[in-house]
């Protein structure tokens, strides 16, 4: 699982995203239920985010969440895809959900108050 997930982050910080992902889906199919494996589905939906394919980073950042629900990474993949993809009242759910793993978090605090702002923006067209 290791050298599977270095040779995933190798690709990562090359910017090669097909390449890290089929590291990591290697790494994952070695034990997919594991705690480390939460790094690994983290990694890969950064990876499909890259690649503008929000619906697998979201199933990703579920799966993240799935086995490491105290750790703010899997939240928060999933919300970038969310918000990628419109769905903003979910990625604020989701940017919450990895605000209670860690309150401090300023990053997504910001993204908070970030898109609370577009989301009133969103509801003054409505109405």
């Amino acid at each position: 699982m290791d050298a599977f997930k270095a040779k995933g982050n190798e690709a990562f910080k090359a910017k090669q995203f097909p390449e890290a992902i089929d590291w990591y889906t290697k790494a994952i199919e070695v034990d997919p239920n594991c705690e480390a494996a939460g790094a690994l589905y983290s990694n890969r939906a950064a990876c499909f985010n890259s690649l503008q394919q929000f619906d697998k980073a979201i199933n990703d950042g579920d799966n993240c969440i799935r086995v490491r629900p105290n750790w703010l990474k899997g939240y928060f993949r999933k919300a970038v895809a969310l918000e990628s993809t419109g769905r903003l009242d979910e990625s604020v759910k989701a940017y919450q959900q990895s605000l209670q793993q860690e309150p401090a978090n300023e990053e997504v605090q910001t993204k908070i108050t970030q898109l609370h702002g577009e989301i009133r923006k969103r509801n003054e067209k409505i109405t």
